[in-house]
């Protein structure tokens, strides 16, 4: 898998995508820096409050984490095996080796390039608001901070982490939006083995349409279950932090990404002709 992840780190779209990742979170920085430039420390927000995650500043960098990301990693390497495929290697790399082995390490690679990725801007991102912001800021948005820790919502997607351990929250959301970014990436991958009618364009943006309609979906669910404990579970979105929802939504739904991937791999694991 080394040498597939290799492959993809070499792709000139793995450049320019992680470079549109990592630029956003420079930035946010700025952003942020011209922000808070003069305003008095009792304005000033936690460090937790101010990665590229939360978006707290408004910026236009944060959409590149948000509605953008599952476009940007899937054109990171998930047209890999369709580009082998268009140029004729595919038939003689199956030739030369295990398919079933490739495909998984060739997938595999697909999810590890996106999800460090994100993870490593991220991770940038959390460092830059350390340095940018105090550990314990002193904007409380007009609540104390008794009144913030005894006003925990249960609807809230993981509040009570939120507001007892901020910089551990931050934490596990970073994590979650890199898994993601690796779903979204393995499902596109997967894709590109659904049949002759998929392209470039459809692989590359076929993680989005799948959120689009998924939020349609659970539009549809929560109205439908609305004022019945079951619309919390219709109402979790992937790309905010605690948000309306329950975290065990996210992991369905990371499963569900991955899961799509898995089927578009065995489909062409199984096909008789290499062509």
């Amino acid at each position: 898998m080394l040498r597939e992840y290799r492959k993809i780190l070499s792709r000139k779209e793995f450049t320019i995508s992680f470079m549109l990742l990592f630029f956003s979170v420079i930035g946010e920085f700025i952003y942020g820096c011209k922000m808070f430039r003069n305003v008095s420390l009792s304005g000033v927000i936690s460090a937790y409050d101010g990665t590229i995650l939360s978006n707290n500043f408004n910026s236009p960098f944060g959409i590149c984490y948000g509605v953008l990301l599952p476009v940007i990693v899937s054109l990171m390497g998930s047209t890999s095996a369709y580009e082998e495929k268009k140029q004729n290697i595919l038939s003689s790399i199956y030739t030369r080796t295990n398919r079933a082995k490739y495909i998984w390490e060739q997938g595999g690679a697909v999810f590890l390039a996106s999800f460090l990725g994100v993870l490593f801007c991220l991770g940038i991102s959390f460092l830059l608001a350390s340095i940018m912001l105090p550990i314990q800021g002193y904007n409380t948005m007009f609540m104390t901070d008794y009144a913030k820790l005894v006003s925990v919502d249960s609807e809230y997607m993981l509040d009570e982490l939120y507001r007892l351990h901020p910089y551990l929250n931050l934490c596990v959301f970073i994590f979650m939006r890199s898994m993601f970014a690796g779903a979204f990436a393995f499902m596109a991958y997967g894709i590109s083995f659904f049949g002759r009618w998929v392209n470039k364009i459809i692989i590359v943006l076929s993680p989005i349409l799948w959120l689009i309609c998924y939020q349609m979906a659970f539009a549809i669910l929560k109205r439908i279950f609305e004022g019945k404990n079951l619309h919390l579970w219709f109402s979790s979105d992937i790309l905010s932090m605690n948000h309306y929802g329950k975290f065990q939504v996210l992991i369905v739904l990371w499963l569900i990404l991955v899961l799509i991937g898995i089927l578009g791999m065995v489909k062409e694991m199984r096909r008789g002709d290499v062509l």
